[in-house]
């Protein structure tokens, strides 16, 4: 003890052991693709799809009572545009988001360009992860340096016996591993993968009898999909074995949504389900009058999810139970977006904002465009979304 004392009080080494930290610092993220300053910035604000890996799309730090237009951005017509359900992902001052065939990262305070990949045609989302934008398309897998826009690695879909050109889902990520849903050789056919975020090399590997639209969860060890072919699957994270499959009576194509040990999804029959998380039972469900393909949203009590009947519900999380219903008159795909007290809806060319209370409506507001990404996306205090032609951001104040 007298030696380190002696040594450590002495202001040079203080300095060098200063310096061997940081070394291992910068080690470290060099292994994973990202800067020092990522290590300090924490987790993303609205880092994926949703908004955590719960895919519960709702965050109570806030409230606000209308939107601003700060900034709109215009693709070119004919490289990037584009009818698009993607929604961004966004951290720091930076919100990322493809377009038809680029993946773009975008300042928040202005509206500027900071990088563009071109990745091919896509349908997905990405995910910020530990410094690095995971992206699928039809084609790939790619990883990219959140700030840069440098490439990291990519994982080539077409070699991939089982794949057909059908486009990847929606990625999750935990525990340096991705998870994605994969189209095979038929429609009756579908794989669940997991590979490794550093490389992109494949870990396991699980087969449907179904295409695997649906994005992923990933909770407690688990990892939880939907399936063409008409179930929903629970896997260990870790192996790809089976733990427990529920079926329903239709194709899923509603991601599912987690909370307090309960799973939650929409099927095409036109049911809302809740199952326990441990053993796939159903603890209760919920009829609309038409197919539930958007992802339900989790606040506090209550479940709010979308219908193709034309109506937003509000049911109660424990038991099922109706609360309100919302008409909107047009088909429901998109999964809604809770901040504080307020609902908010992007579909056609407007934005809607309800009171989560009573499903009443606070406000609306017109776009110059139609197209709008699902769900919306809230970060730092703003509201981030791409319809066909255009990102838009606003205040929330």
């Amino acid at each position: 003890m007298n030696w380190f004392n002696k040594h450590f009080n002495n202001t040079s080494t203080k300095f060098l052991l200063i310096i061997a930290v940081l070394m291992c610092i910068l080690l470290i993220s060099a292994d994973y693709g990202c800067v020092l300053q990522d290590l300090f910035l924490g987790d993303a604000d609205w880092p994926m799809f949703k908004f955590n890996s719960e895919r519960t799309s709702a965050t109570d730090d806030f409230d606000f009572d209308t939107i601003e237009l700060l900034w709109r951005y215009e693709y070119d017509l004919f490289e990037q545009a584009g009818a698009s359900r993607i929604s961004p992902a966004a951290s720091s001052d930076m919100v990322v988001i493809p377009t038809r065939h680029f993946l773009n990262c975008i300042n928040t305070n202005d509206g500027r360009i900071i990088w563009s990949q071109y990745i091919g045609e896509n349908y997905s989302s990405p995910v910020i992860y530990k410094g690095n934008v995971i992206m699928s398309s039809f084609g790939a897998i790619y990883s990219f340096n959140l700030r840069s826009g440098s490439f990291i690695w990519n994982k080539n879909l077409t070699k991939e016996k089982e794949y057909i050109n059908g486009g990847a889902s929606v990625a999750a990520i935990n525990d340096d591993k991705i998870y994605y849903g994969l189209r095979g050789r038929a429609d009756s056919e579908g794989y669940l993968y997991c590979i490794n975020a550093r490389d992109g090399s494949t870990i396991w590997k699980y087969h449907t009898d179904g295409t695997v639209q649906t994005s992923p969860i990933v909770t407690e060890g688990k990892v939880i999909f939907g399936s063409d072919d008409h179930s929903i699957h629970c896997l260990d994270a870790d192996s790809g074995d089976n733990i427990w499959t529920y079926y329903t009576g239709d194709i899923i194509r509603s991601s599912p949504a987690v909370h307090n040990n309960r799973v939650f999804f929409g099927s095409n029959d036109s049911y809302v389900y809740c199952l326990d998380i441990e053993d796939g039972n159903m603890v209760w469900r919920f009829k609309t009058g038409g197919k539930v393909t958007a992802t339900p949203t989790i606040s506090e009590d209550k479940l709010f999810v979308s219908s193709n009947d034309q109506f937003l519900y509000c049911l109660n999380i424990d038991e099922g139970r109706f609360v309100w219903k919302h008409r909107t008159g047009d088909s429901m795909y998109t999964s809604p977006t809770v901040c504080g007290n307020k609902i908010l809806l992007g579909f056609g060319d407007s934005i809607y904002c309800l009171d989560t209370k009573d499903g009443s409506l606070f406000w609306s507001y017109k776009l110059d465009d139609v197209g709008t990404s699902t769900p919306l996306t809230i970060h730092n205090g703003k509201l981030f979304f791409r319809t066909t032609r255009f990102v838009y951001c606003f205040s929330l104040s």
